[in-house]
């Protein structure tokens, strides 16, 4: 912490990867007029849009299946819109504090724990299976996920706390909800 806290006193130019990240910095002390704020990019020669092979309506999650990714947020939402026929697939490792989330949530209809997905050609091809991305994660300096997911011509809903909301344009490309927001991720997919 004191080397991280010395480089930046001795930087001119700090660069962070979202709006998120740089007031992040800020609260904790580093002067503004040093931040300068670059997206990631996303590779769209492999995250693209393609061929969505059935009608079902899917949600998509990608990311480790643990609590700071808030995980328990999108299954209470599930749980809560009561679907039958849909699917919820959860893309990552699920992770030792969600290991008993999963289990209380075992009996949701549709989900599926789809595990770590080894390739970025299957992740792009996962995504494009989806109807919408949700990340509803408690905090992410940025999210690649998402850039990847909307590469592939896929709408998202993520909260407030994800620097990927520097990408999103409200009701165009998808929704930006409040962090813990049960009621509001539920409702979003409602509308999607």
């Amino acid at each position: 912490v004191r080397k991280c806290l010395a480089e930046h006193a001795l930087a001119d130019r700090i660069v962070v990867c979202s709006e998120f990240a740089r007031e992040s910095h800020v609260r904790n002390g580093v002067p503004d007029a040093k931040i300068r704020v670059i997206n990631y990019g996303v590779d769209t020669e492999v995250f693209t849009p393609g061929e969505k092979k059935d009608s079902t309506f899917r949600v998509i999650y990608c990311g480790m299946v643990c609590l700071r990714k808030g995980v328990q947020y999108l299954l209470e939402a599930w749980r809560e819109l009561g679907y039958r026929d849909p699917e919820l697939w959860l893309l990552g490792m699920v992770l030792p504090d969600a290991v008993g989330l999963m289990e209380r949530y075992s009996d949701l209809p549709g989900v599926r724990v789809v595990g770590h997905v080894g390739s970025r050609p299957e992740l792009a091809e996962l995504y494009r299976q989806g109807s919408v991305f949700v990340f509803p994660s408690v905090e992410d300096g940025f999210g690649m996920v998402v850039t990847e997911a909307m590469a592939c011509g896929v709408p998202v809903i993520i909260s407030d706390q994800t620097g990927a909301r520097d990408v999103v344009e409200q009701g165009v490309t998808g929704y930006v909800v409040p962090t813990y927001d049960v009621a509001a991720i539920r409702e979003s997919i409602e509308q999607m």
